[in-house]
């Protein structure tokens, strides 16, 4: 992953940018690239080395289980994976209100197409989205989610109004509001 286009994050951001929100998908041209981090809901194999490792690296994809998200709904669930750098979590499901608070906070929640496919993906796989950004901005609720270890593509979805795009381009519930208070 050195050298690769990584997706920036709200830490690596600089002032004065031109163009768009200064959000997590802000800046990003072809594809966003991350160290793929596989949860399982009661499995503890998430170590601190492989978050170092995706935040380190200008963000991660974290791959997780069925009704992601379970018991946590709380805010502060979803700060953990943007203070670590995940950019995007791909589930099987997501529980309802944990997806949206990933969304308030600049992260894409995408779900797999095929279930299948998430047995496809190991830990220490790296995972890209091409064209991320442009996808969000289409309103298009397809993304491919690429394997570079094993050269394989994924359809992973995520169907996004209006305000949930602004959130995910411009980083956020916070900075989309910004963003839309000096508009008007």
């Amino acid at each position: 992953m050195a050298g690769a286009q990584g997706i920036p994050g709200r830490h690596g951001q600089r002032r004065g940018q031109s163009g768009g929100g200064q959000g997590a998908f802000h800046g990003v041209q072809s594809h966003g690239r991350g160290v793929v981090v596989v949860a399982q809901m009661g499995q503890h194999d998430l170590t601190g080395a492989v978050f170092r490792q995706s935040n380190g690296k200008g963000g991660g994809i974290l791959v997780a289980g069925m009704n992601y998200g379970q018991g946590s709904s709380r805010e502060h669930a979803a700060l953990v994976p943007l203070y670590l750098g995940i950019r995007a979590v791909v589930a099987k499901s997501f529980a309802r209100i944990h997806q949206a608070n990933l969304i308030n906070n600049g992260i894409l929640p995408l779900t797999f197409q095929n279930e299948a496919d998430y047995d496809r993906i190991a830990q220490g796989d790296t995972l890209s989205l091409p064209h991320v950004r442009e996808t969000v901005e289409s309103g298009s609720d397809t993304f491919v989610l690429h394997n570079d270890t094993k050269d394989e593509d994924y359809i992973v979805l995520m169907p996004l109004t209006a305000r949930q795009q602004g959130c995910i381009l411009y980083g956020g519930l916070l900075n989309y509001t910004r963003k839309s208070a000096k508009t008007e």
